[in-house]
């Protein structure tokens, strides 16, 4: 990704990283769509819509869901957000390496449920910072553990 980003000088990061990532996603078997927001010049997050039979190979009761991606690279932790919705049903999960939760780790794997008190969160690492590299594991991850969520992690 070139040079680590200089305080002060994250939009070109930004851009550099979401216009990478989108290029990405598009090749993924099921997305369908990838769109900047809140433009492609200025991308903030992207949205990518998945057709679910086609990237989790089997069928399944929603068709489409959505998977968004934010990074905001800083000087010292970047910080991130990779979040997977099905809009029919009650629960979303996603990676986050933000200042909260702290105590899983700099990042954390987290699966919320309308029915559950709290949210179910577990340590998420990665051997490689950079956005390419996590954005191919939790694309892995994603077709490992959606298929038996939420039942997997349910309190």
């Amino acid at each position: 990704m070139g040079d680590p980003p200089t305080p002060g000088d994250t939009h070109l990061h930004r851009y550099e990283i979401h216009k990478r990532v989108a290029t990405r996603l598009r090749r993924e078997p099921g997305v369908t769509s990838v769109a900047a927001e809140p433009s492609p010049m200025r991308p903030v997050r992207l949205v990518a819509m998945i057709d679910q039979s086609r990237f989790f190979e089997q069928q399944s009761a929603a068709s489409e869901a959505t998977l968004e991606f934010e990074w905001r690279p800083r000087s010292d932790r970047d910080t991130f957000r990779i979040q997977y919705t099905e809009p029919t049903t009650p629960w979303a999960c996603g990676w986050h390496q933000d200042e909260t939760h702290e105590e899983f780790g700099s990042s954390h794997f987290q699966v919320d449920h309308e029915a559950w008190e709290r949210p179910y969160r577990e340590s998420a690492s990665f051997s490689d910072p950079n956005p390419m590299a996590i954005i191919e594991i939790t694309l892995s991850e994603l077709r490992e553990r959606v298929p038996t969520l939420p039942e997997a992690v349910a309190p």
